[in-house]
């Protein structure tokens, strides 16, 4: 049965739902409609996008960090940022010579792994802005919207890394209540398995591309949902994430977050001066937004990268450079839209490595 089931420029930005799957779920009602007014030139420079989990490497603190100070000075932010709040200070451990590798950061130390994603992205960018490059736009992937609004200029990178350092403290409460599953296949037909199974709390949590979704809910939902996909022959493997992301299984979570922020953000927020496209809101931030009430929505709401990337692509941009580790994004734009160019920064092995200068000049020249 659940087989059968899952088988069978000028450009003036617009803020409804758009592309291809707009109308896969039912449009939740806290997307806002508000329509940004902005218009972009015709001759559309780079999008910048800022990955999320999983955008790690030692490389980038072994290889990078002496090459690039603007490493070691985002990282020294991040640690005068969060010390009032109890947290330890990560630049010692990420950049003493001996970082740890992801998999110990996911086991022991997850904490130290959000802050170390999300100062590795923001790094990325400030070397990125240092060659002279200027976005057309951001756009950041779960986690990385935090480093895309910093960029921006809605946020101080230690403003930024209070905002991540809660959120892993109010992420706390929902250890254990479920994981994420990758499955290769198109968005539509995993919305079909999750239909099919219907157990509570099993979600479409990430559309990454036309071959690629992420679910997310309870262990023993996502257990049935890999044994179901595998017998029709869909490959589906299991992503290391201590949470559900983007699931209601962190609605506690979330009203956690949100309450938090709410007392954190009372005046802290400054005005964008790049524009920030949100896969999770599908949609132009502005500066009217409720910064709080949205990054607590994160948490519960899909990201729909596949979606953004193609209304970007729809507004001109033919060029991604993705600031942060490893090159998981610029693999989706690649895929999403192949006709574009994309590349990433920081990428493991010194023959494939691309240094931030050659990464420039090819888009910008």
């Amino acid at each position: 049965m659940h087989a059968d089931a899952f088988g069978q420029r000028q450009f003036a930005v617009r803020s409804a739902a758009h592309g291809p799957n707009a109308g896969l779920q039912k449009k939740d009602p806290r997307v806002s409609n508000k329509e940004p007014a902005v218009e972009f030139d015709p001759a559309v420079p780079p999008t910048c996008m800022f990955p999320g989990q999983g955008a790690y490497l030692e490389e980038t603190f072994l290889e990078y960090a002496d090459r690039w100070p603007q490493i070691g000075r985002t990282f020294q932010e991040i640690d005068n940022g969060t010390v009032d709040l109890g947290a330890a200070a990560i630049s010692p451990i990420l950049l003493d010579g001996s970082p740890p590798s992801l998999d110990q950061l996911l086991a022991d130390d997850p904490d130290t792994l959000q802050l170390a994603l999300f100062g590795t992205a923001v790094a990325a960018y400030r070397i990125m802005i240092s060659k002279e490059l200027r976005p057309h736009s951001l756009t950041g992937h779960s986690l990385g919207e935090i480093a895309a609004l910093v960029a921006g200029g809605v946020f101080t990178t230690g403003q930024g890394a209070r905002i991540v350092h809660i959120r892993s403290q109010c992420l706390e409460m929902a250890a254990e209540s479920g994981g994420m599953l990758a499955v290769r296949a198109q968005a539509s037909r995993a919305q079909a398995l999750v239909d099919a199974i219907n157990i509570e709390g099993l979600v479409v949590a990430v559309e990454n591309g036309p071959r690629q979704t992420v679910l997310a809910g309870p262990a023993e939902a996502l257990t049935l949902a890999e044994s179901i996909a595998r017998d029709i022959g869909v490959t589906a493997v299991r992503i290391s994430s201590p949470y559900p992301f983007h699931s209601p299984l962190l609605e506690a979570a979330a009203a956690s977050f949100g309450k938090r922020l709410r007392h954190e953000l009372a005046s802290t927020a400054g005005c964008l001066r790049t524009p920030v496209y949100s896969p999770i809101m599908q949609r132009f931030y502005t500066d009217d937004d409720d910064f709080a009430e949205i990054l607590a929505d994160h948490l519960v709401l899909p990201v729909r990268f596949t979606s953004a990337l193609q209304y970007l692509g729809t507004a001109g941009v033919r060029t991604f450079i993705e600031c942060g580790a490893r090159d998981a994004l610029t693999g989706i734009v690649r895929k999403t839209l192949p006709t574009v160019s994309a590349s990433p920064t920081f990428i493991r092995g010194s023959r494939r490595s691309t240094s931030a200068t050659s990464v420039v000049a090819a888009p910008v020249a």
